[in-house]
């Protein structure tokens, strides 16, 4: 029987070259606090809190030469054997194979066939793993593939997660929803990466404040980068693309109206 919220993504982890920077610009900044939790054997995890409620955690990948610092998001699989069997005969690669996580399931990574990564996390529990509490600022609210390759991509995930997409018209360029059954308001959303820009495929994840303009000019003084300045998105809101002090894109966001 599929988990309640099998598609939906429901953690995110940032994998930091520099964990005590990049948590000295985001509790001024998006205004988390830190708890720390012990993984037993797997050590100590500081998750990430918004209010009283769990948003994710920071992971120090300093000794990983290979790895440059990235956010990663959790997808609720309800059977995640399957969903890496499906990812790699799709295209895409299994980077770490399905392990176990105390108290909470079993997770693995994977790589689309754009080069863009994600986790699976095929939950302990058949109860909702999606966090609680009001809805407001700190918490992740919007998922977003920037992709080389919008067409490849709709089918990958669409076999390895069941998702649905369809296209509308942001602003005279091209935009997709992920949609999860009649919802389209998580997953989250498809564009196409820019021609000549940098990186590769990725997966940006949206945080809510309570003023962008205000929260973009903070980065530069806290360590980080603005990729992208403030701009409305139209009908939903005002938006900005920053990085962390150790390099992790990451998008800030208001809705409008409120």
């Amino acid at each position: 029987m599929a988990h309640v919220n099998h598609g939906r993504f429901m953690w995110h982890d940032l994998m930091s070259k520099d964990e005590d920077a990049d948590l000295a610009f985001l509790k001024p900044l998006i205004g988390w606090t830190v708890a720390e939790r012990d993984m037993g054997d797997m050590g100590s995890y500081a998750m990430l809190m918004a209010g009283e409620t769990g948003v994710g955690g920071i992971i120090d990948m300093s000794e990983v030469e290979a790895v440059t610092a990235h956010w990663v998001g959790y997808v609720v699989v309800s059977d995640i054997d399957l969903a890496l069997a499906t990812v790699a005969a799709e295209g895409g690669k299994v980077l770490s194979p399905a392990m176990p996580i105390p108290d909470v399931g079993r997770t693995a990574v994977a790589m689309d066939p754009s080069g863009a990564v994600f986790s699976l996390l095929e939950p302990a529990t058949d109860a909702s793993m999606l966090p609680e509490g009001d809805w407001g600022p700190g918490r992740f609210c919007w998922w977003e593939l920037v992709t080389t390759d919008p067409a490849g991509a709709q089918a990958f995930y669409g076999k390895v997660l069941g998702w649905g997409c369809h296209e509308i018209d942001m602003g005279g360029r091209p935009y997709w929803l992920w949609t999860q059954g009649e919802e389209a308001m998580n997953p989250g959303g498809l564009m196409r990466h820019p021609d000549g820009a940098a990186g590769r495929s990725h997966w940006l994840f949206y945080v809510l404040v309570d003023d962008v303009d205000a929260s973009t000019a903070q980065v530069a003084g806290l360590g980080g980068q603005v990729l992208a300045e403030p701009m409305d998105v139209p009908g939903q809101g005002r938006m900005s693309v920053i990085t962390t002090p150790s390099g992790a894109a990451m998008a800030l966001f208001k809705s409008a109206g409120n």
